[in-house]
């Protein structure tokens, strides 16, 4: 079964599916995107969509690996990252949008205090759950390296807990962090 990674709704059914014994293939969005131009689908509709991902997997197939589920480790540590990301943008709009408003100042500046005390706690739940899971020591070792903090080392901690990688490189396209060469003609980027 091919499934369109959205956000978080694709893995009820992924979860599902997998449990009941079938093969899941996950495709990004961007991935599809592009096949759905180079395939020249005019339209996107569910429907339309369903028939792409079932075309994509029957032509792409060999180059894909199945999806496994991930651990709940996993899981947990990447819905703290997702909250405290919506909660400091949140909060970081909040603030831009009430930088110039004197009369309520002092009442904003609570609310700013709250949303700053509830970031450290999702952080300190962050680290509650490493240290539960036995990754202190790793999140140690990432620290050590130069600009990395201790969110960031977290996340990549994080990352590892995905599974198994082929390689070094799918580990970094995984991240996001890989280079693509784009050569043709003068053009050399």
């Amino acid at each position: 079964i091919a499934i369109e990674s959205t956000n978080i709704y694709h893995l009820a059914f992924a979860d599902l599916a997998h449990e009941a014994g079938c093969v899941i293939y996950m495709i990004g969005g961007y991935e599809l995107h592009h096949y759905r131009e180079g395939v020249k689908v005019r339209a996107k509709t569910d429907a339309l969509d369903a028939k792409l991902l079932a075309r994509y997997l029957k032509n792409e197939q060999q180059e894909l690996r199945p999806w496994t589920p991930p651990s709940p480790l996993y899981r947990q540590l990447l819905s703290l990252f997702r909250r405290r990301a919506a909660l400091v943008q949140a909060r970081v709009g909040l603030e831009q949008s009430w930088a110039n408003e004197p009369l309520l100042k002092t009442a904003f500046a609570d609310q700013v205090k709250s949303m700053r005390q509830l970031e450290t706690l999702v952080e300190k739940t962050i680290n509650d759950q490493l240290k539960e899971a036995g990754l202190v020591g790793q999140l140690k070792r990432c620290l050590k390296v130069e600009g990395i903090g201790f969110l960031t080392g977290a996340r990549l901690i994080a990352a590892f807990q995905r599974g198994d990688f082929r390689n070094a490189d799918a580990f970094v396209a995984f991240l996001g962090m890989d280079l693509r060469v784009s050569k043709s003609g003068q053009k050399d980027g």
